[in-house]
This record gives structure tokens, C-alpha cells and sequence, in this order.
């Protein structure tokens, strides 16, 4: 009787490795997008996603958030470069249709990093930052870097519409900033075309963030109203500032 062959026990390591690299391939290829967008710890920078579904390459996401404001529906795929550096980098995109502004964006996630690239999309700005009158904002070219909580690299155009919810705030043409870092926080300084009006968001790497709308020149017809409306007149105006979390 023939006795089965047995591997040289140099082979043994080889086939072990092989086994676990073909199990390795197969799960990634098979993995759920749920998996990895939980795997990014995106929830933890105030983003989230109320429904996914699809593959880690090629899945969707029904209602995508940033803090409690939705963006809504959105396709998305892992870049599997990226897996290379050790990054999770998400292609988000979606086409433009009557009510839905399309949108292009990269994010990604891994090794303490944190950030966005080439966004360009429509977020509606409602509640998003407390009681700010703003409807919504517009971001164009934006990228942004985080390592830990730190900003490291921001760059890009934001545009604002701003809702007439206070007295005297009438500005047509919104308010348009550059972003930058401003020490370890995302600064967002938004500014109206007059430069009376402007708005300095700052956002850390963790969700929270702080805000300052300063209303400048002659408001006394509407001091009052804006006083009533939470506004503290400084030599410079009126301020409204407040401090939160996504």
C-alpha cells in the first residue's frame, strides 16, 4: 500500500502563506462597503451613513451625513491603491438631476490621517451650525488634511447663501471664503462682497467646532431686534458666536 505523500517541510510555510493571502483576497473582494466605511471610523469626524448596501468596490450609500444634515444619496467605491498606504479612500460621486446637485469627492481615513480631496457638492447648512443663518454651502475644489485632530492642509473655495433670518441681513451674492488651517483647526472665513458681513467657522479634526458671525457698520435701526436675536454689540458691531459639536 502507497503511503500519501508528505509536503517537505519547507512547502508547509508556503502553502499557510499562500492560503492566507487567497482568504485575504477573497474577503476583500467580497466585503460589505458597511464594513469598510465602520472600519474608517468615519462616525467619530461627525460623518455618517443612515443606509448602505453593495460591495466595498462598488456599493452606495441612500442618505449620507455630516452632523445631523443629510447630503443625500451617493455612489461609493474603495480606491484599492489607497489600501497600499494604508488608507481607506472612498470615491464618492453622484449626477446632476432636477433637485439633486451632483457631487465628486474623495475621502479617506488610516494611520491617524483624516481628510477630503478634489470635493466639489452641495451641503445644505440648515441647523448644521446651530442657528446660523445659512441655507447652504457650496464647495468647490476643496481639500482638506487632518493628522489626529490636527489640521495640517486645507485648500479650496466656499461659497454660503445666506437666509434672511436676522434683521438687516439681506446679502444676495452670499458669502465666499478661501479655507486654510488656522493652528490645529479648519478655519472657514466667509465674508459677504461689502466685507461688513463676515463669518469665521473653525472645525478640529474631532467634530467640534466654533463659530463668530460679525455684523458690521451702522446697525441702529435694527439693534434691538438683533440684540432680541442673540447678538452682543461690540465696538466692531454685532457678534453672535457659539461653540458645539457635529
Amino acid at each position: 500500500m502507497t503511503r500519501p505523500r508528505r509536503l517537505p517541510p519547507i512547502q508547509r510555510p508556503r502553502l499557510t502563506l499562500t492560503v492566507l493571502l487567497v482568504f485575504l483576497l477573497l474577503l476583500l473582494v467580497f466585503m460589505p462597503l458597511r464594513a469598510a466605511l465602520g472600519w474608517a471610523d468615519l462616525g467619530s469626524r461627525g460623518i455618517g451613513a443612515r443606509e448602505v448596501g453593495g460591495l466595498v468596490w462598488s456599493g452606495y450609500i441612500d442618505d449620507l451625513t455630516v452632523g445631523q444634515t443629510s447630503v443625500g444619496g451617493v455612489a461609493a467605491g474603495l480606491d484599492p491603491l489607497a489600501l497600499f498606504i494604508g488608507q481607506l479612500r472612498f470615491d464618492l460621486n453622484r449626477e446632476g438631476a432636477l433637485g439633486r446637485p451632483p457631487l465628486t469627492a474623495e475621502m479617506y481615513s488610516g494611520l491617524g490621517r483624516f481628510g477630503v480631496r478634489n470635493a466639489n457638492l452641495s451641503l445644505p447648512a440648515a441647523g448644521l451650525f446651530g442657528a446660523l443663518p445659512i441655507g447652504e454651502f457650496v464647495l468647490q475644489d476643496i481639500d482638506i488634511a487632518f493628522v489626529g485632530d490636527r489640521c495640517i492642509h486645507a485648500e479650496g473655495t466656499v461659497r454660503a447663501t445666506v437666509t434672511a433670518l436676522l434683521p438687516g441681513l439681506d446679502l444676495p451674492g452670499g458669502m465666499v471664503g478661501t479655507v486654510r488651517c488656522d493652528g490645529d483647526r479648519l478655519l472657514v472665513p466667509l465674508a459677504s462682497q461689502s466685507g461688513l458681513e463676515t463669518l469665521d467657522l473653525r472645525i478640529a479634526g474631532d467634530g467640534r467646532y466654533s463659530t463668530r458671525l460679525q455684523l458690521g457698520g451702522d446697525r441702529s435701526a435694527v439693534a434691538p431686534l438683533l440684540a432680541a436675536a442673540g447678538l452682543v454689540q461690540t465696538g466692531d458691531g454685532f457678534v453672535l458666536e457659539s461653540e458645539d459639536r457635529f
